[in-house]
């Protein structure tokens, strides 16, 4: 049997493993006497102080005990004496429990083979001084075991100077058991303790002690069969501070963790453990690098260094995996004001972060649109000017006196033409102002009507527009059905869509044709506008429907428009629950589509649908304008119609004829750009009156809010406004 005294001069290393190499990581004190050793080796690798041969087979163990976590031993022969004896170290390798990586090597300093009494052992005074010189407490117990052989108590056999200064327990508590000593706190240490030979077990542990109110790190190993070993430590303070740094990472609102300086994490909070998606049991002695993607890692060991090296807080933000995380590392100083800890709070910032980029994006898009408006409102002004030249420089020369009234015809469908145009740019940008404050939705009206009628208007309107062009280079093709579908849908807004489209392909087209058409599929009908023009630049046709936006943006003005036209179709397409593309190739042309939903349709054998007749002179109506010219416009289109018309500027005679002639009156068109009167209070009298009389208001926008009303002509009026109100209810 070995003599267990040889443990008096014991050696204890703790190795720390990266990567497959051994790192002195902590030596006891005599370590450096009994290896003779003078440079301090912490940091520094195995094999860079002991050679391959002296490492012979230990090396292995260690790297086995550190993967398996299980306790080893091993005997190191090391050199034979002038008595040609063996002399061996004896050495116990066992894993450090708290910590990753981190393997404990505890072993005797060399001795004969031969026994040795233990008179000869207490004797030395050699041993006595590396004993009792030890900054670590030293202690020698034998286990006392019951007639089942259960460990019940254990004696102090032999203890040092640090033990007493630790724990204020004396050289006359040796020869004592556990129980007199310890008294009620002895069956927690014996419970601990027995598992060195029960569990075969090498014990490396923290613990309080309510006896000594001390916190101690305790390595504890078997000796011989009925002896054991104790080496600890004060850790007291360690763990006061530990506990303030707990406190302070336990109370922030992230993610915290603590690290020695090697970034083995030593402590964390809940978050810290959500963070990495483990338990604290599993963070804690794990190293960064093992818990951390490669891709920050390498980064975030630098900050640390950092942090170490200069003592002072660093700060900064990282992105992973499109996520935002907000980092402040901050180092924990000794009292010598070197660094123990790193102290590391990691918050996610994702939402704010992408606020941030959202605003950016924002004022990029603000900036941008304002640039947009700005050259839209430089486009408007010749948009308009262009007309209006056309306007008053014909509508002089037919005032002339001197003209002698050739070509008058041919003057005023060109100042006809111009005022349409006009009518069209205004409707433009009333009808963007509308989308921008997402009232457009509440104009759309739904009525049924042939496909091929919305054709026929469309090619009466474009057949002039078109001539312009040159009538024989560019062909104006409409497909109408054979069957004549009918679709349920808002007329004027589905006009609106293809006069927009149809404009543009001839703005953009000098020769071959433009097709317009349908086809019908799965209770889907796909509408489609076809040129042979420029077509549209590829990188242009992600963005040709949004506003503002033109294919010629030039300052040539070669070709006209507001760079609303396709923006306002888009929003009037969804608004009716379809959707809108364009297909096209630059110098070929371009093809656009838009589908409508076909709530429903029938087909008719009729080949004809007869016109709208102007003829209404069963209807009497009365007109309150306070402005001649708009009443002598209004009254001549009315009377062409032959309706009878009776007309007031005064709201107080209006009233007072609809007292006296009860139900003569049929409708009754109101300007609502009256001067002096209140005119929601004057149709709310009016229908008190006569409930059954149809109101119609005038005005500028259909942005109206009116009770009462039955419906509404914009500004221009024209004759064919009115007569699809009068043939509505007449």
């Amino acid at each position: 049997m070995k003599e267990f005294f040889n443990d008096f001069d014991f050696v204890t290393i703790t190795y720390k493993i990266i990567d497959n190499e051994i790192y002195f990581h902590k030596v006891s004190d005599n370590f450096y006497l009994i290896e003779g050793i003078e440079n301090n080796v912490i940091d520094k690798k195995l094999l860079d102080i002991f050679s391959e041969a002296q490492m012979f087979g230990i090396y292995d163990k260690i790297l086995k005990v550190n993967k398996s976590g299980k306790c080893m031993t091993h005997e190191l022969k090391l050199y034979k004496d002038k008595k040609n004896k063996n002399r061996w170290r004896y050495n116990y390798i066992y894993k450090c429990k708290n910590y990753k990586n981190f393997v404990h090597v505890a072993y005797q300093n060399e001795a004969h083979l031969s026994q040795l009494s233990k008179d000869y052992i207490f004797k030395s005074q050699e041993l006595e001084m590396i004993i009792n010189n030890m900054n670590r407490a030293f202690a020698l117990h034998e286990m006392i075991f019951d007639e089942n052989n259960k460990p019940v108590d254990y004696k102090f056999i032999r203890i040092n100077k640090a033990f007493t200064n630790i724990t204020g327990l004396d050289s006359s508590a040796v020869g004592k058991n556990a129980i007199e000593i310890l008294n009620s706190n002895s069956h927690e240490w014996i419970k601990i303790y027995s598992q060195i030979f029960t569990k075969n077990k090498t014990l490396h542990f923290e613990k309080y002690s309510s006896m000594f109110k001390k916190w101690f790190l305790i390595d504890a190993y078997k000796q011989t069969s009925t002896h054991f070993v104790t080496i600890f430590e004060d850790i007291t303070d360690i763990k006061i501070k530990e506990k303030q740094h707990l406190e302070i990472i336990n109370s922030t609102l992230c993610a915290s963790y603590l690290t020695n300086r090697e970034g083995i994490i030593v402590a964390t909070n809940e978050l810290g453990c959500k963070y990495f998606n483990k338990t604290r049991n599993e963070l804690i002695g794990s190293k960064m690098s093992d818990i951390l993607p490669k891709e920050i890692v390498e980064f975030k060991r630098k900050k640390i260094l950092e942090a170490i090296f200069t003592g002072k807080p660093i700060f900064y933000i990282n992105e992973y995996d499109d996520m935002f995380f907000e980092n402040y590392i901050y180092p924990v100083l000794n009292d010598n004001g070197s660094t123990k800890y790193v102290a590391i709070h990691c918050k996610d910032i994702t939402d704010q972060e992408k606020i941030k980029i959202e605003l950016e994006k924002a004022k990029i898009e603000a900036e941008k649109s304002d640039l947009l408006k700005s050259l839209f409102l430089a486009n408007m002004s010749h948009e308009i000017r262009t007309p209006m030249n056309s306007i008053i420089g014909f509508s002089d020369i037919l005032l002339d006196k001197k003209f002698d009234g050739v070509n008058s015809k041919k003057f005023l469908k060109t100042i006809n033409a111009n005022a349409k145009h006009l009518e069209e740019l205004l409707n433009n940008v009333l009808d963007y102002a509308k989308i921008e404050a997402g009232e457009l939705n509440l104009e759309l009206f739904y009525e049924r009507f042939l496909i091929n009628d919305l054709f026929e208007e469309l090619e009466e309107i474009f057949y002039d527009l078109n001539c312009k062009k040159n009538i024989e280079s560019v062909e104006l093709i409409f497909e109408k059905r054979i069957d004549y579908e009918i679709i349920v849908s808002d007329f004027l807004r589905l006009k609106q869509i293809l006069y927009n489209l149809i404009s543009n392909a001839i703005k953009f087209t000098e020769n071959g044709h433009i097709r317009i058409g349908t086809r019908v599929k799965d209770n889907i009908i796909t509408f489609f506008v076809e040129d042979t023009g420029i077509g549209i630049p590829k990188d242009k046709l992600k963005i040709i429907f949004d506003k503002f936006i033109q294919v010629d943006a030039s300052s040539k003005k070669e070709h006209q428009g507001t760079g609303l036209g396709l923006s306002i179709a888009k929003s009037i397409v969804n608004m009716l629950g379809g959707n809108i593309w364009v297909d096209s190739t630059q110098k070929e042309g371009s093809t656009f589509f838009f589908t409508l939903p076909l709530e429903e349709t029938q087909t008719i054998e009729t080949k004809k649908v007869n016109k709208v007749v102007y003829d209404f002179s069963n209807i009497n109506v009365m007109v309150l304008e306070d402005i001649p010219e708009n009443y002598s416009l209004l009254g001549i289109m009315l009377k062409s119609m032959n309706v009878k018309i009776k007309w007031t500027i005064s709201s107080q005679d209006v009233l007072k004829i609809f007292e006296d002639e009860l139900n003569e009156i049929d409708a009754i068109f109101i300007d609502m750009s009256l001067a002096n009167i209140d005119i929601r209070n004057f149709i709310q009298k009016l229908k008190q009156i006569d409930e059954d009389v149809t109101i119609i208001i005038i005005s500028v926008t259909d942005m109206i809010d009116v009770k009462n009303i039955d419906f509404q002509i914009v500004k221009p009026i024209t004759k064919e406004k009115i007569s699809k109100i009068l043939n509505q209810f007449y």
